[in-house]
């Protein structure tokens, strides 16, 4: 006995059960007035009003394979902007770091600065002339990089 190819079988199968399925799918509907209530069916009404209900079919392999293929595209896209919008994160969150870095720098270097300028001052007036003139100098550049560096010297007065 000779067995017939696996292909054949498969395909005459999926013919039979696609034929099945477009008949059940084709099959109309029935709506009945009884008694004054409305029934639907999928069987002819016996007695009272009975009007016959066309049911559309699903949509077609053209249209699903269609849908499938937006959906997936979706997703894509989906992905996609979630990879930009982390990458957009991180990258905010590392200027975010850099500039919290900065903004540290630059008061610790206000703070020194402006303890420079008050020992200076306190320096200045225990001292002979000659030390005098030196020390005045090195207050005063203090102050300008103070100045230049941090902005107004009136916050040390």
């Amino acid at each position: 006995m000779r067995i017939p190819c696996l292909s054949c079988v498969l395909g005459v199968v999926m013919g039979v059960a696609l034929a099945t399925g477009a008949a059940k799918a084709a099959a109309p509907a029935y709506r009945c007035e009884l008694n004054g209530a409305t029934v639907y069916s999928d069987k002819p009404c016996g007695a009272g009003k009975q009007t016959e209900i066309a049911i559309p079919e699903g949509p077609s392999t053209a249209d699903r394979a269609a849908s499938l293929r937006r959906q997936k595209a979706d997703e894509a896209n989906a992905h996609s902007m979630r990879a930009q919008r982390e990458r957009k994160e991180n990258k905010d969150d590392a200027a975010r770091k850099k500039d919290d870095a900065e903004r540290a720098r630059h008061a610790r270097l206000c703070a020194k600065l402006a303890t420079k300028i008050k020992l200076g001052r306190a320096d200045l007036y225990p001292s002979g002339a000659r030390q005098l003139a030196t020390r005045k100098a090195r207050l005063h550049r203090a102050e300008e990089d103070y100045a230049a560096t941090c902005g107004k010297l009136d916050a040390l007065k």
